[in-house]
């Protein structure tokens, strides 16, 4: 909690919720700062980082300590490059945002609490990157070199329309266009079988129509996600 809040202040009452959830013992609060004491004792000489800071606590982190922070500033540069065109840019930074991940986040970590508000947020995160990081290639004339982790992305999660048009995208790049229909059809069922909705703006761009093609918007347009 400390950490994925770096450098803001905690409360007691959201340390104790991720705790215990809603079954918060009566010694919630006298609980939580024999934890905090403890977590200090195990810091040794950076016991320091951890300040109290009413109506809770706060834990010092300096830029580039934490993998956490360092991939949303990745991500954000990546994004800034993305809006402005600048794919030579936006691909490496997308590119040096994922490289800090391993695995699913906050693996072995049992708190509901972190499961429901932080897990999916930064699997949203981890996600953008990786759009960001593949419209970067595409746009710089590499579809090949994305298409079999697009498939992958796309059999994992196929309601995400946004990752449906960068596959078409590709395939038709790569002179596959029966191909990327084929994954519109797919998409478009998959919604309504799941969603009962057609595709969004940007999917209904198909690679025949001349006026512009699958996955030109920019990153996060037209791609309504979904959680099931």
């Amino acid at each position: 909690m400390l950490l994925l809040r770096a450098n803001r202040v905690v409360t007691v009452d959201d340390l104790a919720e991720a705790l215990w959830g809603s079954a918060l013992p009566p010694t919630a609060r006298v609980t939580v700062q024999n934890y905090v004491k403890r977590l200090r004792d195990a810091l040794g000489a950076a016991r320091s980082r951890i300040v109290t800071q009413p109506p809770g606590y706060l834990m010092r982190v300096a830029t580039g300590e934490l993998d956490v922070s360092s991939f949303e500033v990745s991500l954000d540069a990546a994004r800034k490059a993305a809006a402005a065109g600048a794919w030579e840019t936006a691909g490496p930074q997308a590119r040096a945002a994922l490289s800090l991940w391993r695995g699913d986040p906050l693996t072995g970590v049992l708190s509901q609490y972190l499961a429901l508000r932080e897990v999916p947020r930064l699997v949203e995160l981890r996600q953008q990157a990786a759009e960001i990081g593949i419209e970067a290639a595409l746009r710089l004339g590499r579809a090949a070199a994305v298409t079999g982790e697009l498939r992958r992305l796309v059999a994992d999660d196929p309601l995400r329309e946004r990752l449906s048009a960068l596959l078409m995208a590709a395939l038709y790049e790569d002179g596959r266009q029966a191909e990327a229909l084929t994954v519109y059809q797919q998409t478009r069922d998959a919604l309504i079988g799941e969603l009962g909705v057609e595709p969004g703006q940007e999917l209904r761009y198909t690679p025949a129509d001349p006026g512009r093609r699958p996955g030109a918007a920019p990153a996060g347009d037209g791609n309504r996600t979904r959680h099931r």
